[in-house]
């Protein structure tokens, strides 16, 4: 971004650039292919961006090319995650090759488009909140507690809970009630503005206790990938704040285009300035 000069899309520039380097770092996907990859990971977060058809076609390629990795990791055995994957498989039962190919994906989709939607979104969040973004540029010590009350104020997704829940007896709610062997959809985000577990849940206030927010689901499936998450966010807006000390949005707020048909919101473009 400093050498390109303003203004720069924080989406290009740093918010899947970031993420996509830690996650393939991590399991072990050349990043070198993400030119090859991106499109397919994108895939995975289609609800309706994509038709049916486009949408399988890219997670079949995505499937072989990872299923190619796996067999690569077979025959030269490395100390990556996918590495770690192909020996569980090889040398017991706990994993099947479709399942290593399987878990792999949602991996790579989940740590990629996930934290660079919530870099360009907590980035807006801040830049239209001016109070914060100075409290937190005067208090840097802020930075872990402000990234969990941006997940808790900031909602990930476009769509409720895509993971259905089946109740196991009859629960009596607000709305009605739930027979049991039905399933819910869960829209957790609601929770994170629940008045009765935080006072004012439609303001952003960075120095609030947000601990125990609902951004990275709960229990079962609580976010394998939150750590890495948290620090990748926590990197990257620590080094916007005290690399650009003026930095603002280079178009009106009112010209930026939103994702659609997605399962995560942000916008598509974040044009910044400094």
């Amino acid at each position: 971004m400093v050498k390109a000069g303003p203004p720069a899309d924080l989406s290009e520039a740093l918010a899947v650039p970031l993420p996509g380097l830690m996650i393939c770092e991590l399991l072990g996907v050349p990043y070198g292919d993400r030119d090859r990859f991106r499109d397919w990971v994108g895939a995975w977060m289609s609800v309706t961006a994509l038709t049916p058809e486009q949408r399988g076609e890219h997670l079949g390629r995505l499937a072989a090319y990872l299923a190619d990795l796996a067999a690569q990791r077979r025959r030269n055995p490395t100390d990556d995650l996918l590495g770690a994957l192909v020996v569980a498989s090889d040398e017991g039962d706990r994993l099947t090759e479709d399942e290593v190919v399987q878990l792999t994906m949602v991996i790579l989709a989940a740590g990629y488009e996930s934290t660079a939607s919530q870099i360009v979104n907590f980035t807006y969040a801040l830049l239209t909140h001016p109070d914060q973004l100075d409290l937190l540029r005067y208090r840097p010590d802020l930075m872990p507690g402000a990234v969990e009350e941006l997940t808790r104020w900031v909602p990930l997704l476009a769509v409720a809970d895509v993971l259905p829940r089946y109740a196991v007896a009859d629960v009596e709610l607000s709305g009605g009630t739930v027979r049991a062997g039905e399933p819910v959809l869960l829209a957790k985000h609601a929770a994170n503005r629940d008045r009765r577990r935080y006072p004012d849940p439609h303001r952003l206030d960075i120095t609030r206790d947000a601990r125990g927010q609902l951004g990275f689901g709960h229990g079962a499936h609580h976010c394998l990938g939150s750590p890495l998450a948290r620090m990748d966010i926590q990197t990257a807006l620590t080094a916007l704040l005290s690399r650009f000390p003026d930095l603002r949005l280079a178009v009106p707020e009112a010209e930026l285009v939103w994702k659609s048909g997605m399962a995560v919101r942000a916008p598509v473009a974040l044009p910044l300035a400094w």
